[in-house]
């Protein structure tokens, strides 16, 4: 008799626990789901606070395209040091310098600085979850008059498509920054 009440008791604990189990699976998974959710909603938050954030600088004309990688016209792509490759504009004036390691240049970092004067400058705001774009005229003694297009991302990533009045084309892809942030140094301007 004993042995029989042992086996039932047994059962019933067994029955008892495989729902708490259960509920205890089922309890973990919404809150995962919750915090999915929070996470989301305070990235989607960010993403628009730095909106507000870049379209500030772009309406100031103080920021700085620092680029990782550099596509050429056949969009072969180089990576490069973002300190010393960049698309700047500062008020009237925008910046753009390529430097390469182990390369002699005529700016003193491998590669060339351009400065040039902004002729026009256009915003174009988008849907509020697509890119900020800017189109530029750009004049210098070196390209001409050049076309620059830069699309900048809510987080951070911007492109920067220049190209030129004789046909050539590069593209900057980095990281979109303020003055005070960035990590680019100038080199020699050209102007010949």
């Amino acid at each position: 008799m004993k042995r029989v009440a042992y086996w039932i008791v047994a059962i019933m604990m067994l029955v008892v626990a495989v729902p708490a189990h259960s509920q205890s699976k089922e309890a973990k998974k919404a809150v995962k789901k919750i915090q999915k959710a929070e996470r989301k909603k305070e990235k989607n938050a960010q993403l628009i606070e730095n909106r507000k954030q870049f379209l500030s600088l772009i309406e100031d004309k103080t920021f700085v395209l620092e680029a990782h990688t550099l596509y050429d016209r056949y969009f072969n792509s180089y990576f490069v040091t973002p300190s010393t490759n960049f698309v700047m504009v500062d008020g009237d004036k925008l910046v753009m310098q390529l430097g390469f390691n182990h390369r002699v240049g005529f700016n003193g970092l491998g590669g060339i600085t351009i400065e040039g004067r902004i002729a026009s400058y256009e915003i174009i705001e988008g849907k509020e979850n697509g890119p900020l774009t800017i189109r530029t005229q750009v004049t210098s003694p070196i390209l001409g008059g050049s076309t620059v297009t830069m699309s900048i991302y809510n987080d951070g990533h911007a492109t920067a498509n220049v190209i030129s009045s004789f046909g050539s084309k590069i593209t900057f892809s980095g990281n979109f920054v303020d003055h005070e942030s960035t990590t680019a140094f100038k080199g020699f301007p050209s102007y010949y």
